[in-house]
């Protein structure tokens, strides 16, 4: 019999609930669907990331654990680990969820965890995670070589390896996919290609192609546009102006003659017809529809 979950119309009202972005809201509804029924989940970020953003290639692993912190950190899931092997599980499940017979958890409880045992140090899912505090509702920081935190200061402790086995097969859980180059490119420090590519994979409209892959030719391109262009803020205004572009944004179809065009990262690097800069009018609001 599938499983039923239930989500009560006033939960948009609810405080918490309101201050997540779009991308964790629904990150959030995927892990209550991935719970089983006693509100218990393997907290895989790979897993989550295929299994809630399956064909959003913009969306990264990276991206997940930022949103799996998140819910953490508003307490809206709680993290827990035994043995090598990270749970998340909702602490007010059953005042939300009416299930008919309930099948038993399989999966270790929340009280089974490192956190009750009120062990110290750093406990780490997949590499990803390091644990400031052990409670339930514990915040977490992303670990990676070059991560901008803050004040610009990163954390120079390399991410320990994944821990093989665990209860993910166990679960009956799908096979995770294996991330794409460009899983590792949020951490990368500013400014490089790969930080780059990724404030494009995020701050671009879904209709741009995601960047998976930096060529040779690629980086060249990007390092050349960034000794010019080497600051952030330059950036995040040229990725701004796609939005306020009906045409860039995808809201308008391409001109005749150029109905394939789509304003990929290597069209952004490039000059036009005219040897004019891409980034360079995209960043003067030259796309923008009435100038």
């Amino acid at each position: 019999m599938p499983r039923i979950r239930t989500l009560k119309p006033d939960h948009r009202q609810h405080r918490k609930v309101g201050a997540l972005s779009d991308q964790h809201y629904r990150l959030w509804v995927s892990m209550i669907l991935e719970a089983d029924d006693e509100g218990r989940l393997v907290c895989d970020p790979s897993h989550l990331r295929a299994m809630t953003f399956g064909f959003q290639r913009k969306v990264t692993v990276a991206h997940v654990e930022d949103g799996v912190r998140r819910l953490a950190e508003l307490g809206l899931v709680r993290l827990y680990r035994v043995a090598s092997t990270w749970y998340a599980d909702f602490h007010s499940w059953t005042d939300h969820q009416r299930i008919n017979r309930p099948t038993p958890s399989k999966l270790p409880a929340f009280q089974d965890s490192a956190h009750v045992a009120g062990l110290n140090g750093s406990l780490n899912i997949h590499g990803a995670f390091s644990e400031s505090s052990l409670n339930a509702h514990a915040e977490f920081w992303q670990e990676g070589k070059g991560r901008e935190l803050e004040g610009n200061k990163t954390k120079t402790t390399p991410p320990a390896p994944p821990q093989p086995g665990g209860h993910a097969q166990d679960a009956g859980l799908a096979p995770l996919e294996t991330p794409s180059q460009s899983a590792d490119w949020d951490s990368a420090s500013w400014p490089s290609p790969e930080a780059l590519a990724a404030m494009y994979n995020r701050l671009t409209p879904d209709n741009c192609p995601a960047v998976e892959t930096l060529s040779t030719r690629r980086r060249q391109r990007a390092q050349k546009w960034l000794r010019d262009f080497p600051q952030r803020s330059w950036w995040e205004q040229t990725f701004a102006e796609y939005h306020e572009s009906r045409f860039l944004s995808g809201r308008t179809p391409p001109r005749v003659g150029h109905e394939s065009f789509r304003p990929t990262f290597d069209w952004l690097l490039a000059n036009g017809r005219d040897g004019a800069e891409n980034a360079v009018k995209v960043h003067d609001g030259q796309y923008r529809e009435g100038r």
